[in-house]
């Protein structure tokens, strides 16, 4: 799409059973993880030029890759009357169902 083109019509559906692919494929390597394995060193591409990364900032980066871009489909989606998703959680503060309370 450029600037000026009409609307979008994007396939929420779609990008929901996409996302539920990327859960299906990665489940059994991170099931299979324990404490011991956090450490170990995984290669990243060289393009990124970040180098060596371990497990455990591999995950920690990609976990909070995974919320940003659920929230960012929650929100899409809310935008277009979708249900709320559920990913990561039901955005429970916006849709009024708690209130916020500040200790």
């Amino acid at each position: 799409m450029a600037f000026g083109d009409g609307r979008s019509a994007p396939d929420f559906e779609r990008a929901l059973a996409a996302l539920e692919a990327t859960f299906e494929r990665t489940r059994p390597f991170v099931e299979s993880l324990d404490g011991s394995r956090f450490d170990e060193v995984v290669r990243r591409s060289r393009i990124t030029a970040r180098g060596d990364q371990t497990i455990a900032e591999l995950i920690a980066r990609q976990t909070g890759h995974l919320y940003a871009l659920a929230g960012e489909l929650a929100a899409i989606g809310s935008l277009a009357g979708a249900p709320d998703p559920g990913l990561p959680g039901r955005l429970a503060y916006s849709t009024g169902q708690r209130e916020l309370s500040v200790t």
